[in-house]
C-alpha cells in the first residue's frame, strides 16, 4: 500500500497521482481532491465523500445525521442555533451538513446564523473567534468538524460562557473524543471502521470490473456527551 498526502496543494496532488500511476498500482482510494487535470479513468478508483463523475463514493449519512443533531438542540431548549463549517473547494457530501442546517432553519423558523467559508487547517480558532464575537446571543452551535467543535468550545470558555449551560455544542466526525478526554463532546460520530471496510470492498469490486453503486451511505451514531 502507498499512502500519500498532497498537503492541500493542487499541483503537488497532480505530481503524486502521476507517481502513483507510474508505480503500477491496481486501484486508488481517494480521500480528497482539488484538481480536474487528474485522469480517473485509467485506474479503478473509489472516493471518500468527494464527487467525481463516474467514480463510486462512500460517505456517511451527512444530511440525516445533521438534521437529527439540530433537532436535538431544539428539543433541549435552544432557540438560536448557529452553524459553523468549512466549505470545500470541490463538490462533496460534507456540504449536506450545511444543507441540513438551512432546511432546519426553514422548517423551524430558527434564525440563520452561519460561518461557512473555505478555510485551511490551523485557522479554526481564528474563524471561531470571529463567529462568536459577532454572534453573542447564540445558545446552540452545530459544528461541521471536530476541529471547529473544539475551537468553538475553547473560545466560548475564553468569552466567559459555560458549556452547556449557556451554549450547547454538537460537532460532527467523532474522533475528538478519542484525543481529548475532557469534556466528552456531544457529536455525530462517523462509523470510520464501516466506511473503511466499504471503501476497500468497493475498490476490490471495481478492480474485478464488477458493477457498484454510484454512492453508498453509512449510518452515523449520535453520541451524547457533556456539551449538549
Amino acid at each position: 500500500m502507498l499512502l500519500v498526502n498532497s498537503q492541500d496543494e493542487p499541483d503537488k496532488e497532480v505530481k503524486l497521482m502521476k507517481m502513483i500511476h507510474s508505480g503500477q498500482v491496481e486501484g486508488i482510494i481517494y480521500v480528497t481532491h482539488y484538481n480536474e487535470r487528474i485522469n480517473f479513468k485509467s485506474l479503478p478508483v473509489v472516493t471518500l465523500d468527494r464527487h467525481i463523475e463516474g467514480v463510486p463514493c462512500i460517505t456517511s449519512d451527512n444530511y440525516n445525521a445533521s438534521k437529527k443533531a439540530l433537532y436535538y438542540l431544539k428539543k433541549v431548549g435552544c432557540q438560536n442555533i448557529g452553524f459553523i463549517g468549512g466549505k470545500s473547494s470541490t463538490p462533496t457530501e460534507v456540504e449536506k451538513r450545511y444543507e441540513a442546517y438551512l432546511d432546519f432553519c426553514k422548517e423551524t423558523g430558527n434564525p440563520k446564523t452561519i460561518s461557512y467559508n473555505e478555510l485551511k487547517h490551523g485557522e479554526e480558532l481564528m474563524i471561531s473567534k470571529l463567529f462568536l464575537d459577532k454572534n453573542k446571543t447564540l445558545d446552540g452551535i452545530f459544528c461541521s468538524s471536530d476541529l471547529l467543535t473544539n475551537a468553538c468550545y475553547l473560545k466560548l470558555l475564553e468569552n466567559g460562557k459555560k458549556v452547556p449551560e449557556d451554549v450547547k455544542i454538537i460537532g460532527y466526525d467523532g474522533v475528538l473524543n478519542e484525543l481529548v478526554p475532557d469534556p466528552v463532546f456531544t457529536v455525530v460520530k462517523q462509523r470510520i471502521d464501516l466506511i473503511a471496510k466499504e471503501l476497500v470492498r468497493t475498490l476490490l469490486l471495481r478492480i474485478d470490473e464488477e458493477e457498484v453503486e454510484e454512492i453508498e451511505y453509512i449510518s452515523s451514531e449520535f453520541v451524547l456527551g457533556d456539551t449538549a
